[in-house]
């Protein structure tokens, strides 16, 4: 193919391979994911021994994005107004309260295959919840080439996972509220 068609086909998707911008956020059952807490000795759910910090988790799929829901490592029944969730009977060291892509971290040494696992929800190089296909995960705006499921959950760390095609350009940064 001649370097004028690639560069073209490059340009038109937002260059390096990249979709301009992202689609709006996905509607229906395909793009819809339920939070929740599992129940289960192996993740347990008690006090928080410190205060937490944000982490800030992207979804994508085919271009769409795909929000994170809010209510994940929160047991019902909850308190607040939907789509927010102030608490609930229980809280692990990792929740979502807003469908924001933002993650509650208390603690460290936890990584974005706990939130999975407290999600009851699966991650790795081959999808990450309902989605199945190569998945593309970034950290602050660089290339992550390990096991999506390993990526640390880091204090104010911006982590983007993609499956299908286009592919979105990550976010290198996020701003996060006020104390987290």
């Amino acid at each position: 193919m001649p370097a004028i068609i690639v560069n073209l086909l490059l340009a038109a998707c937002g260059g390096e391979g990249f979709a301009p911008e992202p689609r709006p956020i996905g509607v229906g059952e395909r793009f819809t994911l339920t939070a929740g807490a599992v129940e289960s000795p192996a993740v347990p759910c008690g006090a928080r021994a410190t205060a937490p910090y944000g982490v800030h988790l992207e979804l994508f799929v085919d271009a769409w994005v795909v929000l994170v829901p809010s209510g994940i490592g929160i047991r019902q029944p909850w308190s607040g107004s939907v789509p927010y969730v102030e608490s609930g009977a229980c809280e692990h060291a990792i929740v979502t309260r807003e469908p924001t892509g933002v993650i509650e971290v208390a603690g460290s040494g936890h990584t974005l295959g706990d939130l999975f696992a407290v999600w009851g929800q699966p991650v790795g190089r081959e999808g990450f919840a309902t989605y199945r296909g190569p998945v593309t995960a970034h950290v602050n705006g660089r290339l992550w080439e390990g096991d999506p499921a390993a990526i640390p959950l880091n204090h104010h760390a911006q982590i983007v996972l993609q499956v299908g095609q286009p592919r979105i350009r990550p976010h290198a940064a996020y701003t996060f509220p006020v104390g987290l």
